[in-house]
């Protein structure tokens, strides 16, 4: 008898099964194929890397909803209203599945920001050039965002108070540009 175990991560593999396993790993489909296998948008295929699980989740309203909501946030925070800013952040960490959505566009959004810093064209939500290149120029490290967004991640991650967790985020930022 044969079965096929499935994966994202083989250490989430009991060890005793694992010992007794042929590893076969497969690539993440390309942006081509996603796109034809999908019929997603050129964005959707950037953002889901090669998962159809991803791009089929990224293309329903709820998840463009979100992502309007999530780059909205940093819309009103380069804006200068900081409060407008914590409240919408605050609203978005309504649930676990919901912040870590939010938290995945931030991290493309700032990797777009560094991409846009550099002169590179290949964003990948292109229809938020403005809000990369604005990012991009606010007096702050790049990095800084990204580690803090990642720590942020292992907040939501770890069940620490998300609402707080992106709060804090945001006080941490508003700190490091005075």
């Amino acid at each position: 008898s044969y079965y096929i175990l499935l994966t994202h991560s083989s250490s989430s593999v009991l060890t005793t099964i694992r010992s007794r396993c042929q590893v076969v790993r497969f690539l993440p489909l390309s942006q081509k194929d996603l796109r034809q296998i999908t019929k997603c948008e050129p964005w959707i295929a950037e953002a889901a890397q090669g998962s159809v699980e991803l791009a089929e989740a990224l293309m329903s309203e709820d998840s463009e909803q979100m992502r309007e909501q999530a780059f909205r946030v940093w819309q009103l925070f380069l804006e200068g209203q900081f409060l407008d800013c914590l409240q919408l952040a605050k609203e978005l960490a309504a649930n676990k599945e919901q912040s870590l959505l939010v938290i995945r566009f931030w991290q493309q959004l700032i990797r777009d920001a560094r991409v846009y810093s550099l002169g590179r064209e290949r964003l990948i939500h292109q229809d938020y050039t403005d809000l990369a290149g604005n990012l991009s120029q606010l007096d702050v490290n790049l990095n800084q965002l990204g580690e803090g967004v990642l720590k942020l991640e292992g907040e939501v991650s770890g069940n620490l108070d998300r609402s707080l967790s992106f709060e804090n985020y945001f006080y941490e930022i508003q700190s490091a540009v005075r």
